[in-house]
């Protein structure tokens, strides 16, 4: 069946639908691929995924509070806990920018184009998105990208080192 055909008869995917799968279900023994029964575990899935980073946002901007709310003149102290206000904002960032790619998985999971690798259009696999729910590329084009990536990170230090010696 064509996507979209398959897009024509698929609803809305909700957290219900999660909940009213078995308890024992497994994507990996339900076919075809991204079912609606694979649409609602992952759905549920990344839901959990978003709640879970909402609340450690919630925990970590108490901390950062907590650390502000100390009044202390010793230097080394007020040095160390501006360092770990830093580390907890940049955890912040991190989280954040994790909720807004569950969202646009989610997003993704009710226009039914979750599951299909973003540079190719193929399935990235069941397996894969047990692993990483939040994938977006196949295995052979994220293993491609990441050497690239090492490609250009080893010729800019290899230019770097080029440039010290001269």
């Amino acid at each position: 069946m064509s996507k979209a055909a398959k897009k024509n008869e698929s609803h809305s995917i909700t957290i219900q639908d999660y909940h009213n799968l078995p308890k024992d279900y497994s994507p990996e023994k339900d076919s075809p691929y991204m079912n609606p029964r694979h649409r609602a575990y992952f759905y549920g899935v990344l839901s959990e995924m978003r709640d879970s980073s909402l609340l450690e946002i919630e925990r970590i901007n108490k901390n950062i509070e907590e650390l502000r709310d100390v009044n202390d003149s010793d230097e080394i102290d007020l040095a160390s806990r501006y360092s770990d206000v830093s580390d907890l904002m940049t955890q912040v960032e991190r989280l954040t920018n994790m909720i807004k790619k569950i969202d646009k998985l989610m997003q993704k999971i009710q226009e039914d184009d979750y599951g299909y690798c973003e540079e190719t259009g193929d399935e990235i696999g069941i397996k894969r998105l047990i692993v990483r729910p939040i994938a977006t590329l196949s295995v052979s084009v994220q293993r491609k990208k990441e050497i690239d990536d090492v490609i250009v990170k080893n010729s800019r230090r290899q230019i770097d080192d080029e440039d010290i010696a001269e």
